[in-house]
């Protein structure tokens, strides 16, 4: 026997030894208890590790909620500032109680408002607090050298019952310091949005000058000022970013990850830390449950052994079947690999519909082949906006064959090795969308055929009285043509020396036949009553011409309070029987909007309230109450719609924009109208649809959309 036979034999004999039970499922079981143990502590440190990044990233969501409400509380004090500092009769006496009588000042339960002289002397104030002498006060100091929002600072320590000035300077007439307004807060109102719930016990939020004092700090349920704080290192940068290495903060000792940003516009900064060792209490508990957990699969191996081969079979039969489920859908599976730009997976059937093949789709840079940003460019700037988090967007799709369609993308984006990926479906939705804009139509449609014989019968009227008035001038007109005739007889009786007598007899009846006094002073009237009517009668077709608007295939800036007008026009008789029409428009800007749609919804809310109201008054004669009003809130328009009706019962209100839902009796209610009123608003115009109901007193409907940079106008326009 040969050395290389021997060999041979050797090792088949070794391995078949491996194979036997007895040894091969200890190493089996000694390589999965490896895995375990080294799974269990990679899941440790992964887990502590993203723990520390959402505690660390969490103060940025929690210094966004606080400086929210903290430029709100300083937007509401310098406005009051403003208020006192530009008050043309400050100068007289009782100025501050006259502020405070008309409202204009914020309540003096949480906000002292004080006005001291140029020599630092408290001498008006909406509380009683006596003459005091602030000019050694810094706020005090630091208005003599120029006008700004200043904070003054509070003593080191607990803030107590203290209170946080606020200033700005007085001029006089010829610019000259004439004293200051103080507004004086609580400095624990500044900290009153600590949550222990979301801070703990040992977390901190803090308003900070930019001097690096604190004006005011609070952990758990003390609050303190005065102190020294470098916020500098938790800055936000300009992209939003936050620092997520926590420090030991200076005052207490704690280690903390913070967050801070300087307030837009004020001398200030906020600050939200997180303690680190209450923030990673949860993950501490929960690396001990991995460790017990290890233990027990431990114990547990050899039968894990099998349970787990057997997983692993089940697991890839189910993603073989859900590959198969998806592929056999409309709707196509894909990830795509923006880093790459490359489809690293994509569903049988757009490599089917596309022509293009499977491989070509996976090439880097198959993106700008498959779909071209030069044909479809808002595709690719929505890729290129994604943010990670799940996306959902439709958008037209022209494909490298020249078919056009609308396609639905929705998933999820994420950074995978540091490139992002979009994981979701793509589908086809055009069928879908050109029934819901034949449905939109169709709704159109009833609303004007159910509005046609209201809208008739307001033309009717004006039109009678009209034709009324111009039969009767017709009839006048001809016996004012006989008078003419015969004072244009005694015209040429003097000028031809014939019976001149006779003439003007003539004449004198034919005045008295045509009663000429009357025609005069009753023909202008009915002329000027005539064109009324035709003025009535060109409104109501001009509204109906803008309810009319076509749809639009992109916004327009729209006046929206002459396009309720117009619609309350075409809608009058469908409430004048039932409803007074009171209206209150304010100062909007242009809107970016599809208007005929936004029409459609006003009619919509318009109808519904008269029908509501109707099902109150019934036969009784007595008119409820519409209100429209509109008003410029902010970066939004609201449009708010309110009734006198029966209001909306408590078990309806959670589906009232739900399709084909209706309170209605049948044959009266589609349940359509508030379903497409909701889906053009929030869907369509990324606004807000709300109401607010009590039964037996009526509802009111309220919309709000988006102005944009729209809203900046308004001030200027009002102002010139």
């Amino acid at each position: 026997m040969t050395a290389s036979v021997l060999l041979a034999d050797t090792i088949r004999w070794g391995l078949a030894r491996l194979a036997k039970p007895q040894i091969l499922f200890p190493l089996i079981a000694l390589f999965l208890l490896a895995v375990i143990w080294g799974t269990t502590f990679g899941i440790i440190s992964v887990k502590d590790s993203a723990a520390a990044r959402a505690a660390a990233g969490s103060t940025g969501v929690l210094l966004d909620a606080y400086e929210a409400q903290a430029e709100r509380a300083l937007a509401e004090i310098d406005q009051a500032l403003n208020l006192v500092k530009y008050w043309p009769y400050r100068t007289s006496g009782n100025r501050l109680a006259e502020l405070k009588e008309k409202g204009l000042l914020p309540p003096d339960l949480l906000f002292t408002v004080s006005i001291a002289d140029r020599d630092g002397t408290i001498v008006d104030s909406t509380r009683p607090i006596g003459k005091q002498n602030v000019a050694n006060q810094d706020y005090f100091l630091k208005q003599r050298e120029g006008d700004t929002f200043f904070v003054g600072r509070l003593p080191r320590g607990p803030t107590g019952d203290e209170q946080l000035p606020f200033s700005r300077r007085l001029n006089a007439p010829d610019g000259a310091f004439d004293g200051i307004v103080i507004v004086s807060v609580d400095a624990a109102y500044f900290a009153n949005g600590y949550e222990e719930a979301e801070l703990g016990k040992q977390g901190v939020i803090a308003m900070i000058g930019l001097d690096g004092i604190s004006r005011v700090r609070r952990t758990g349920n003390a609050v303190f000022s005065g102190y020294a704080i470098d916020y500098h290192p938790a800055l936000q940068n300009l992209h939003g970013s936050r620092a997520d290495a926590a420090s030991i903060n200076s005052w207490d000792g704690v280690r903390r990850w913070s967050s801070a940003h300087e307030l837009y516009g004020y001398p200030l900064a906020v600050l939200v830390g997180l303690s680190v060792d209450e923030q990673m209490a949860p993950a501490h508990r929960q690396t001990r449950v991995y460790l017990a957990w290890a233990a027990l699969s431990s114990a547990l191996v050899a039968v894990l052994t099998s349970l787990l081969g057997r997983m692993s079979w089940y697991l890839e039969q189910s993603r073989e079947m859900f590959r198969l489920m998806a592929e056999s859908t409309n709707a196509v599976p894909f990830t795509l690999n923006l880093t790459r730009s490359c489809f690293t997976y994509i569903g049988a059937q757009a490599v089917r519909d596309s022509g293009v093949s499977e491989s070509h789709w996976k090439v880097p840079g198959a993106l700008d082949d498959v779909v071209p940003r030069k044909t479809n460019l808002e595709i690719r700037h929505r890729f290129d906006e994604c943010r990670i988090g799940p996306f959902e967007f439709v958008t037209p799709l022209a494909q490298r064959n020249g078919r056009r369609t609308e396609v639905r993308w929705t998933g999820t984006c994420e950074m995978v090795n540091g490139a992002k990926h979009l994981r979701g479906l793509m589908l086809d939705v055009s069928e879908l969308r050109r029934l819901g804009r034949e449905l939109s139509a169709a709704q159109k449609l009833e609303s004007v055929g159910r509005l046609a014989a209201g809208v008739a019968h307001e033309i009717n009227t004006p039109v009678q009285f009209v034709a009324d008035n111009v039969e009767f001038v017709r009839s006048a007109m001809n016996d004012v043509a006989a008078v003419i005739r015969a004072y244009r007889d005694l015209a040429h009786a003097v000028r031809a020396d014939g019976d001149i007598t006779t003439a003007a007899r003539l004449a004198g009846e034919a005045e008295t036949a045509a009663d000429l006094d009357y025609v005069m002073q009753n023909v202008p009237p009915a002329l000027g009553s005539s064109l009324e009517g035709l003025g009535r009668i060109a409104t109501i077709v001009r509204s109906m011409k803008e309810f009319a608007h076509p749809d639009q295939a992109q916004k327009t800036l729209a006046d929206l309070n002459q396009a309720i007008r117009g619609t309350l026009v075409i809608a009058h008789n469908e409430y004048k029987y039932l409803a007074e029409m009171s209206t209150e428009f304010g100062d909007l800007p242009l809107v970016p909007c599809y208007l005929g749609e936004i029409n459609q919804v006003i009619l919509n809310l318009i109808v519904n309230a008269a029908h509501a109201i109707s099902d109150v008054v019934k036969d009784s004669g007595i008119l409820g109450k519409i209100t429209v009003r509109t008003r410029l809130d902010g970066g939004a328009v609201e449009i708010s719609i309110g009734d006198t009706g029966t209001g909306i019962p408590e078990a309806a209100r959670d589906k009232i924009f739900d399709p084909f839902f209706t309170t209605k009796a049948v044959g009266k209610g589609t349940g359509q109208g508030l379903a497409i009123a909701h889906s053009v608003v929030v869907k369509k115009h990324e606004g807000t649809l709300r109401f607010a109901t009590e039964c037996g007193k009526g509802t009111t409907f309220f919309i709000r959309l988006p102005v944009g940079a729209a809203a900046a106008e308004l001030p200027e326009k009002v102002a010139a």
